[in-house]
């Protein structure tokens, strides 16, 4: 019993750690943008602010200033040990997303501009007579920022941080929250600690749909509204669920913490943790009347108090950030507007393995514990699905509260990996307990390593995602000339194709795209008074590609006006762009070329050395 609140001290020491950066980076950003204060400046008080706040936290966890060098215990150790294995395999498949060339561009061209001022401009779209701004939707947000800050000041690329660092971080934070959910049903550490290891394995192999948890846990828990719901939320549970036994006002400022981490993360928090805390209260109330214990529901309203933080911001989205976001809008477009259509991205309709695996587990988990654990986890996976998860509440919650687009991750309020964490480590525990000492650490060590080799190989394989060695995460075609674009940069404005141009803002972001992706700019420009500028954009970058004549008068606008310096094209489409740019007197030159690109350049910046061929 001892060793099991030793190790949750120290697992939530460590997932504190993890949080607090973000939690930090969202208050600073938003000052930030409002004074309109230069990168530069806001990332050194960042790291320096940082680094206070993790010493702080440090001193509370010990208690006093001994700066004395010692081991953890060797259980702790274990822990820790396990919790890389989850890490590395968050590392190993990881896979980027297209979302990621909207996440993650302005706060790579702050990084390439450390002297700008950040404010609510959208700096890596070009758009010189139009200002072009959001808070949070189609742009970075504290969690981006953050590691933009972190890797200014260290000199490391953001693009390092972000696909490499960062996954193994939140890979480690993902597995402590599973791990300490667990531990409020069942206090033998060695078999907690396995049976999370275990569950990150089960989930890693559900993938049955897009949005299922293996395909965002895994392959996605780099972006902040992943690691949101893989570290964020589950902790935010179990410190709500803590709390509650007892009744130590420490806990209740680290969950203003939490909240704060969690806007800081993405700003979907803001709906999911509010129902997430209505779950917690409900559960708790029908416990109280079910133990006919009513001293109990002070501290359920009191559970509430640090959600001020998400009710302010949340007030502050609604009446000044939120146009453009309404029900049936451009951002909303293609979402289903339905309980069904969302629960069909989570299970699927044909045979769903997390599905049956979830319900067989959440069954299994009500049979093997006893108590307040059996009522609660019975709780947990019911009342969900009566005050949100069903069509009738669901389908009023999607449209007046504008969830078209977020209302899908209201399923990860259900306990689904938590059960299988349960039944894994209820397995573990009874086998160990019919071995002598000496074999049961053997048996952990060689289960620790299958666990690893399923998770770090295995998987992988399954997924068809292990690509050695370890090299850039972002892929791209093999061309000569993305190689060249890509380890020179490029300077001023550019016309490429999506997703080249996506591609150049995360990794040549001195220049500045005239398209990155249509969705992001449709809403964009609509808001600024364009609403058909987005698609003349998107239609003369098709024409790099596609060589569609319908599509030349939009490629020969955009160049009138813009006067790009640099426009890549698809070689297959090269003639017939060549063409139109002669016949509208535009003069570039060919820079460079190979058989799937060709970079053209405007004349007055065209490289002396390099191949000369006129288009005009």
């Amino acid at each position: 019993m001892a060793e099991n609140s030793v190790v949750q001290k120290w697992s939530l020491g460590i997932l504190l750690i993890l949080l607090l950066p973000f939690a930090w980076a969202a208050p600073l950003t938003w000052l930030a943008q409002a004074m309109e204060m230069r990168f530069a400046h806001y990332a050194w008080i960042f790291c320096t602010g940082l680094f206070v706040l993790l010493f702080l936290v440090l001193w509370l966890m010990d208690g006093k200033l001994t700066f004395k060098i010692s081991l953890p215990p060797k259980t702790v150790i274990y822990a820790i040990c396990i919790s890389m294995i989850s890490g590395g395999g968050a590392l190993l498949f990881n896979r980027v997303d297209a979302d990621d060339f909207y996440y993650l561009a302005n706060a790579t061209y702050f990084v390439a501009h450390p002297q700008s001022r950040m404010g609510l401009e959208i700096n890596f779209i070009y758009s010189p007579d139009l200002k072009l701004t959001s808070f949070t939707w189609g742009t970075s947000t504290p969690f981006e920022y953050a590691q933009a800050a972190i890797a200014y000041v260290t000199g490391f690329s953001i693009l390092q941080i972000y696909y490499y660092l960062n996954p193994i971080l939140m890979g480690i934070g993902s597995y402590f929250s599973l791990f300490l959910c667990t531990s409020l049903f069942l206090k033998r550490t060695h078999a907690n600690l396995l049976g999370a290891l275990g569950a990150i394995v089960v989930v890693s192999f559900i993938d049955d749909t897009i949005r299922a948890v293996g395909n965002l846990y895994v392959t996605r828990i780099f972006q902040g509204k992943v690691a949101f719901l893989a570290v964020a939320l589950p902790v935010y549970f179990y410190v709500s669920f803590l709390y509650f036994g007892g009744l130590s006002k420490k806990l209740l400022w680290l969950l203003g913490i939490i909240a704060l981490a969690s806007i800081g993360m993405t700003a979907s928090s803001l709906f999911i943790l509010v129902f997430a805390s209505l779950t917690v209260a409900i559960v708790l109330l029908v416990e109280c009347w079910m133990t006919e214990n009513l001293r109990l529901l002070r501290p359920i309203c009191l559970l509430q108090l640090p959600l001020i933080p998400v009710f302010l911001y949340g007030i502050t989205y609604k009446f000044f950030f939120g146009k453009g976001l309404e029900a049936n809008s451009l951002a909303n477009a293609d979402w289903p507007t339905t309980m069904v259509g969302h629960a069909l991205f989570y299970f699927n309709n044909g045979f769903s393995w997390s599905g049956a695996i979830y319900f067989s587990c959440w069954l299994f988990a009500i049979y093997a514990l006893a108590g307040w654990g059996r009522r609660v986890i019975l709780l947990w996976g019911i009342v969900p699905w009566f005050i949100f998860l069903n069509p009738w509440l669901g389908d009023f919650f999607i449209k007046k509260l504008y969830l078209e687009n977020i209302y899908w991750r209201l399923f990860f309020i259900l306990p689904f990996p938590l059960v299988i964490a349960i039944t894994v480590s209820n397995f573990v525990e009874k086998i160990l307990l019919t071995l002598p000492t000496r074999s049961r650490v053997i048996s952990l060590g060689a289960t620790s390593a299958f666990l690893a080799g399923l998770l770090l190989f295995f998987v992988p394989t399954w997924r068809n995602l292990l690509n050695w060695p370890i090299r850039e995460k972002i892929p791209h075609p093999q061309s000569v000339v993305l190689e060249h674009i890509f380890s020179q940069g490029l300077s001023g404005v550019v016309l490429a194709p999506d997703p080249v141009s996506g591609l150049i803002a995360l990794k040549a972001p001195e220049a500045v795209n005239i398209v990155i992706r249509l969705g992001v700019e449709q809403v964009l420009f609509s808001n600024a008074g364009a609403p058909d500028e987005a698609w003349n954009r998107f239609w003369a970058a098709h024409f790099l590609w596609s060589a569609d004549k319908t599509h030349a008068v939009d490629f020969k606008k955009i160049v009138l006006r813009y006067r790009p310096d640099h426009i890549v094209v698809a070689a297959s489409a090269f003639s017939t762009v060549y063409s139109v740019l002669a016949s509208s007197r535009n003069i570039y030159c060919v820079s460079m070329e190979d058989d799937k690109y060709v970079l053209l350049t405007r004349e007055t910046h065209c490289p002396s050395l390099m191949h000369d061929k006129p288009a005009a």
